[in-house]
């Protein structure tokens, strides 16, 4: 693969300010970040007017959400539909500055291949799972449970999986912390620990948490070593009417991890940021939960599955360059996040994926699947 030389652009850096005019150079990895004045270049990007940013991660996007969204009925969708839905998505999130996502497809059944521009990402595939369907198709991908799940077949159902990840869907609505409570005489959490699903050798990644208590935070950070939180901002507002999710608490007081997904019904990480942002100030009325914050949890912390990108020397060359005003009394961050952009380049271990000559036909692939989809 040839060098790509992105000339004189402004990279983020943590710390509410830029380094200006600065030279980024790649090949499937970043080789020089600075003056990069050793090597001969394939291609040369003046990007005198462009924002470095890495590329991002969707942690959580749901097939039916995004069939519901688009207005497209998830009944009886051939292994087809589905393939050409998945690349929609994918379609939808490159031009976002996304490269990796995690789509669950619930009680799909379809063997699925990616393709089109899919292949050039980070795609990985979850499979609701139950009695019935485990230990067949669900071991090709991840599992997820969800909250139909009765909590009181919960530890046997996870002893039987033999994933070490799994996702969990938990507390998505207001009713759920007293299910629980009312099935097993415990609140949640404390059901998990006591139950002895903590006790697994198993790392949980708990999708939503609309509505969780002091007390189940006051148990999960005990656990915090082997489990985070997939916070949906718009899910939340959606179908939780605001919910109380209390992401400042979560990651100051308790320390758990926090990661963004769109469920489908948000096209952008970016937009789930301003979202969270929104929902914090808005309907709990507390503003801590920063821009700090928001920035540590879409660009600064390890995920078990997902690479964390990065734009370092050494990193894989996953980077979206952005043109747009950026606001001096500000974190660069929030003029990003409020101004709903679009990156103009984006590039995938160094390929090329998006730039301004493409991204027209990009976007006209995008519908044309959706018009097969929906014929």
């Amino acid at each position: 693969m040839g060098v790509t030389l992105i000339k004189n652009v402004r990279k983020y850096i943590d710390g509410q300010y830029f380094i200006e005019n600065i030279d980024v150079a790649f090949n499937d990895r970043v080789k020089c970040i600075g003056e990069c004045n050793d090597y001969s270049y394939d291609e040369v990007i003046e990007a005198s007017n462009y924002i470095a940013l890495p590329t991002l991660n969707d942690h959580y996007v749901y097939l039916y959400d995004y069939l519901h969204r688009l207005g497209l009925n998830k009944d009886n969708l051939s292994r087809n539909d589905v393939s050409k839905t998945i690349e929609t998505i994918c379609l939808e999130k490159i031009l976002n500055g996304i490269s990796g996502i995690f789509i669950d497809l619930g009680y799909t059944t379809y063997s699925v291949t990616l393709q089109g521009i899919c292949k050039y990402m980070e795609i990985l595939l979850g499979q609701r799972v139950n009695h019935e369907v485990i230990n067949t198709y669900t071991c090709r991908y991840i599992p997820v449970i969800d909250d139909k799940t009765d909590p009181n077949n919960l530890p046997s159902l996870l002893k039987e999986i033999e994933k070490e990840v799994i996702y969990i869907m938990f507390l998505i609505e207001r009713r759920h912390p007293y299910v629980i409570k009312e099935k097993t005489g415990l609140w949640p959490m404390a059901f998990l620990e006591k139950s002895g699903v903590f006790g697994l050798n198993k790392y949980y990644y708990f999708i939503g948490l609309n509505w969780i208590s002091t007390m189940d935070l006051e148990v999960l950070k005990y656990y915090r070593d082997q489990s985070s939180i997939i916070s949906l901002p718009s899910k939340t507002m959606y179908i939780a009417n605001g919910g109380f999710s209390p992401l400042y608490e979560i990651m100051e007081k308790y320390r758990v991890r926090v990661f963004l997904g769109t469920s489908g019904l948000n096209s952008s990480i970016l937009n789930e940021a301003r979202q969270t942002i929104l929902l914090y100030r808005y309907n709990y009325w507390d503003r801590r939960l920063s821009i700090e914050y928001i920035r540590k949890i879409i660009f600064q912390q390890e995920h078990r599955l997902f690479h964390n990108n990065s734009l370092e020397k050494g990193s894989f060359a996953n980077i979206a360059l952005y043109n747009t005003y950026i606001s001096k009394s500000h974190d660069p961050l929030h003029s990003l996040i409020f101004n709903e952009v679009h990156p103009v380049y984006v590039f995938i271990k160094g390929c090329k994926i998006v730039d301004p000559r493409n991204r027209i036909d990009l976007i006209n692939r995008y519908r044309d699947l959706l018009v097969e989809i929906i014929d």
